[in-house]
């Protein structure tokens, strides 16, 4: 499709992207078709389209000048950054899990805010998924150290139970799933079990079940619209900081997700 990309259709294309006529997977497919026809360094740029909340899942930005371009917001699990410009780049909200960037990306002053979205970044053949590896990598790349603290350990562990459910821009994703399938997964240091925070998800009437499959789905209505808050902002609700607070051994903790 790429090597059929002609200029009326790259205008019409750019044209959709500008106006904010396509979204999700859409946008994130007419901005991989443009890259894999257009090789020009600065073509994102010259684009003039917001990446800010998108849809970027896998996306793969390879030899681009991305200096100052905003990504905050955006859904960037399993995207790659190869030799890339990101000079000023904007990161804060954006969701970062098994991220790469790889080559000679330069990230001077670049900006990631806190860590309650760094799920996991590969920084060439090395996985860094623990905060305080992620936070010594971006201040040494960026040059500057973002602010102290860190996200509270069971408040990561709960957002990352909900993720079943809501993808990272606030999308349903399913709306029941098996104990297996929600017990699976990276457990943060210093958390509550993953077991605990499924049980008093229930408790607390965020999901409901086991049912005779042995099935749990997620709330409908404000605690529905609670969660979805919690996954895609970051923001928690009196009745979500309450069932962290009951399951947080660490002390003093805020029990927020933002450090």
């Amino acid at each position: 499709m790429a090597t059929r990309l002609n200029n009326d259709l790259e205008g019409s294309m750019v044209e959709e992207m500008r106006r904010g006529t396509v979204h999700g997977r859409g946008f994130k497919a007419f901005l991989t078709l443009l890259m894999l026809a257009r090789p020009d360094r600065d073509l994102v740029k010259r684009i003039c389209t917001s990446l800010e909340a998108q849809d970027l899942v896998a996306v793969r930005f390879g030899k681009r000048d991305l200096s100052s371009v905003s990504f905050r917001r955006a859904d960037l699990s399993h995207a790659t950054f190869s030799d890339c410009d990101l000079t000023g780049a904007r990161f804060e909200g954006s969701f970062l899990s098994q991220t790469r960037f790889e080559g000679n990306d330069r990230l001077l002053d670049a900006q990631f805010g806190d860590l309650s979205r760094i799920d996991s970044i590969w920084v060439g053949r090395k996985l860094l998924d623990a905060p305080d590896q992620i936070r010594a990598w971006i201040a040494e790349a960026t040059g500057r150290a973002e602010a102290p603290g860190e996200p509270c350990p069971t408040a990561l562990q709960v957002a990352r139970l909900f993720r079943k459910f809501i993808t990272p821009l606030g999308q349903a994703r399913r709306d029941e799933l098996k104990r297996d399938a929600l017990l699976a997964g990276k457990r943060f240091d210093g958390a509550a079990s993953t077991e605990a925070c499924l049980e008093d998800s229930v408790r607390h009437s965020y999901l409901t079940g086991p049912d005779h499959r042995h099935r749990f789905r997620r709330a409908e209505g404000d605690k529905y619209a609670e969660m979805v808050t919690f996954v895609r902002e970051g923001r928690t609700s009196d009745g979500i900081g309450r069932l962290i607070a009951g399951l947080c051994s660490r002390r003093g903790c805020m029990h927020q997700l933002k450090a």
